[in-house]
């Protein structure tokens, strides 16, 4: 059996193609809710201010602008052989530079004390 797409709409005067263009456009905008919600924690806030869930959302758009810049720039490219694919991947890449970064500021100061309570602390960041 072949796979059926169905799509519906109340716009019955729109042909077939007017649908499926208007489809296409409003597919990138769903794309950034579902990144913005798994990658980015974009519906889990726990505030009640509305000046906060503003700002939240804020940080959110902010942070998903720059993993597509730094994806279309291909701005990890020289620290990962890897290429990331989505935007979760480039997220990935990024928190293990700032953990690379983190370990390599440390181990030059001789914390070995304070990086190893970090990483039993923090151990799920590495996963």
């Amino acid at each position: 059996m072949s796979d059926v797409t169905v799509y519906v709409t109340n716009n019955l005067p729109l042909s077939d193609e007017k649908i499926i263009d208007r489809f296409g456009l409003r597919w990138g905008i769903e794309d950034f809710y579902r990144d913005a919600k798994d990658n980015l924690a974009f519906d889990q806030y726990q505030v009640r201010n509305m000046k906060v869930i503003k700002r939240h959302r804020h940080l959110v758009f902010l942070a998903y602008t720059f993993l597509v810049f730094s994806k279309l720039k291909g701005s990890f490219s020289k620290f990962f052989k890897a290429k990331a694919k989505t935007i979760g991947e480039l997220l990935t890449n990024f928190r293990r530079l700032n953990i690379l970064s983190f370990l390599k500021r440390y181990k030059k100061k001789g914390n070995t004390n304070v990086l190893a309570q970090y990483l039993q602390l923090n151990s799920p960041i590495l996963m």
